[in-house]
């Protein structure tokens, strides 16, 4: 489903609120957020507005990394349209687009590729309904 420049743009309102941390890097954050939207005319404005397409994030990970699909907050997601035209703008500029595929182990809080977590995360809950059975109930 396509959607209009003015529904991207409200998106970048959110990717902003949650991804632009140091302004040095706002351009590549706004990018990569735009990615793993889909949001390709906002991408296309900032390209046009000097946004760095190998540029990395501390995962390592480009906007085509994020647009040829990674896993983030337990959910996969790729945007095929968006990695076309990410690839098209970096062929454009001679740069290289192979080898930008997320390895799947990427998400640092998903309980699938992290077990400790996934353990910890159980006994919180074990203790929680534990102090809840406790509690006197109302009548």
């Amino acid at each position: 489903m396509q959607r209009s420049v003015a529904e991207d743009i409200g998106g970048i309102h959110v990717i902003a609120a949650l991804e632009a941390d140091f302004h040095s890097f706002q351009l590549l954050l706004f990018l990569g957020g735009a990615s793993y939207r889909g949001a390709n005319s906002v991408i296309a404005f900032l390209i046009l507005s000097g946004a760095r397409l190998d540029a990395r994030d501390s995962r390592g990970w480009t906007p085509l990394t994020i647009a040829n699909g990674v896993k983030f907050d337990c959910f996969y997601k790729a945007q095929p349209e968006t990695a076309d035209l990410l690839k098209g703008f970096m062929e454009k500029a001679g740069l290289p687009t192979s080898a930008q595929i997320a390895d799947g182990t990427e998400c640092l809080d998903c309980l699938g590729t992290h077990p400790e977590l996934a353990r910890a995360h159980t006994e919180r809950i074990r203790k929680q309904e534990a102090e809840f059975a406790r509690q006197p109930r109302k009548q």
